[in-house]
C-alpha cells in the first residue's frame, strides 16, 4: 500500500467475517460490496500502518466511507 507517497508493504493473514452486497446494507448502489475482515496474529508495526491507511483514507475520501 502506499501511505503519504510512500511504499509500505505487508503480509498479513485475515479471516473474511462478513460480506454485505449495498441492498443488504441499505447502500445507494446496489453494486457495492462490503467486506468485515478480522486481521489475525498482526505485528505492532503491521497494526500501526493498517490504522495510518485507515485514518488517511477518511481525511482523503470520506464521501467515499459507508
Amino acid at each position: 500500500m502506499n501511505l503519504h507517497k510512500i511504499d509500505a508493504f505487508l503480509s498479513i493473514q485475515g479471516v473474511i467475517r462478513a460480506v454485505h452486497n449495498g441492498e443488504a446494507a441499505d447502500i445507494a448502489d446496489p453494486e457495492i460490496i462490503r467486506h468485515g475482515i478480522e486481521f489475525q496474529s498482526l505485528h505492532p508495526n503491521d497494526m500501526i500502518i493498517l490504522q495510518s491507511m485507515i485514518y488517511q483514507q477518511i481525511i482523503e475520501s470520506p464521501h467515499q466511507l459507508v
